[in-house]
């Protein structure tokens, strides 16, 4: 059940916002997850988390939350810290409209970063 406790609307944006290389990385079990975990967030729960184990004794730590500045450095810091090593990262965010509407256009952005 895709998405249970999400609007129908949600699933969608959800789908056509996070791109088909996220698509082809998880099942829909897994993306259903991800719906369900990314409709629960909020002001007062910034941030959800999935933890599977697998037979080999590997785990997998997914992190659900809103954008924001170094927040994956520190998730990385705090799994390191805490002795798990990292052998693979995936991470995914939200295309603006304008950013789709440009790389379906075959145009690329650039983005000016600002030092302070």
């Amino acid at each position: 059940m895709l998405g249970a406790g999400a609007s129908a609307a949600f699933v969608a944006e959800h789908l056509e916002r996070i791109g088909a290389r996220y698509a082809a990385a998880f099942s829909a079990a897994e993306v259903a997850a991800h719906v369900r975990s990314l409709s629960t967030l909020g002001a007062e729960h910034p941030v959800a988390t999935e933890v599977t184990a697998a037979a080999s004794g590997e785990i997998a730590v997914t992190v659900l939350a809103f954008d924001a500045p170094g927040a994956l450095s520190l998730v990385a810091g705090v799994l390191a810290a805490n002795g798990l090593a990292i052998r693979e990262g995936l991470a995914f965010s939200y295309q603006q409209q304008e950013d789709a509407d440009a790389q379906a256009l075959g145009v690329r952005r650039h983005r000016r970063i600002s030092r302070w």
